[in-house]
């Protein structure tokens, strides 16, 4: 504290302050000491939806793409607002959606945003999406009576 300040008296009605604070930051600091706390529990898991601009933004570079049989693949909590919100857009440019809801054990091998195609259109969608959202997607191919799977797995730590 300034010596000013100090000098002024102006401190006086934020003593209880400072011993709060100090105390706060002890417990924070045992409670990480002990394992009680890991330091990333504070910043979400959960996938956001898409926002009205990144659908807007996938919206105009697919609408015109062929269309395609999409299978998407969500199974917990955390992603449910993604999937819905893909769900609407692939809905909205007439894209057959076969969603698939319990597949935890896929999505437990999966971090971030996976597509697996048997065809080269998967490329524009993993592109307009890249493009229009701050979200990376890798691409794979696979064998499946769908034209493109979409598994949304756990949100990766540098998206959170």
């Amino acid at each position: 504290m300034p010596l000013n300040v100090w000098r002024s008296g102006a401190y006086r009605g934020h003593k209880g302050g400072i011993w709060i604070g100090l105390l706060g930051m002890s417990l924070i600091g045992t409670l990480l000491m002990y394992g009680l706390l890991r330091p990333d529990e504070a910043i979400s898991s959960t996938w956001n939806p898409l926002s009205a601009t990144e659908q807007s933004k996938l919206f105009v570079r697919l609408r015109d793409k062929p269309k395609m049989s999409v299978s998407l693949v969500c199974g917990s909590s955390e992603c449910v607002d993604l999937a819905i919100s893909f769900n609407m857009l692939f809905e909205k440019i007439d894209w057959s959606v076969t969603n698939v809801g319990s597949a935890k054990e896929i999505i437990s091998q999966v971090d971030g945003i996976l597509i697996q195609s048997k065809s080269g259109e998967a490329i524009q969608f993993k592109d307009a999406i890249e493009a229009a959202t701050h979200m990376r997607a890798a691409l794979r191919v696979a064998d499946s009576t769908m034209d493109m799977t979409v598994i949304i797995g756990r949100l990766p730590k540098l998206e959170r």
